[in-house]
């Protein structure tokens, strides 16, 4: 019997979705972009899946994005957050943040970009007072881990906080 521990991590799919990806894998490998029959067909097996996510999820199938992992997704989500904002917009981030986080934001700031960085104080936790301190009008994007690993402590300053600007305070 194996007893895995990281599930935070990496998680072993249900043997539903096993199945599923091993018959995409052997059945349908094709480019789902290309216009030969192969790809055509993993085309339509990316949008019925899409269907389905945004179904479960009560989202627009557009609002669905497939990526390859956690780094890819949160590169998506910074970039995203930030395009076509005019002006200098601001970031928050906490000092315990991901690198998959962390590092694209520090490279943002090299270019030019304002980065605020609250540090978690003695206790290890960031202070829901410090992140509403660190907003300001322009913030444009807020990243305070709800829980970081292996640490298994829940964050006080969560998306709540992240929310408040300070004329809501």
């Amino acid at each position: 019997m194996t007893i895995y521990l990281d599930n935070a991590s990496t998680t072993r799919p249900d043997d539903r979705v096993i199945d599923l990806v091993a018959a995409a894998e052997r059945d349908a490998y094709g480019n789902d972009s290309s216009v030969h029959a192969m790809g055509v067909e993993a085309g339509k097996r990316t949008e019925k899946a899409r269907l389905q996510v945004a179904a479960a999820l009560n989202a627009s199938p557009g609002e669905i994005v497939f990526n390859s992992g956690g780094t890819e997704g949160n590169n998506a989500a910074l970039l995203g957050a930030l395009a076509g904002r005019a002006g200098k917009p601001h970031i928050v981030i906490s000092g315990m943040e991901h690198s998959s986080v962390a590092n694209p934001v520090l490279r943002l700031e090299k270019s030019g970009m304002a980065v605020t960085v609250v540090d978690p104080g003695a206790s290890g936790l960031v202070d829901p007072a410090a992140v509403q301190r660190a907003l300001r009008p322009e913030t444009a994007l807020g990243a305070v881990p709800q829980r970081r690993l292996p640490e298994l402590y829940q964050n006080p300053a969560g998306p709540e906080e992240m929310r408040r600007r300070p004329a809501d305070r």
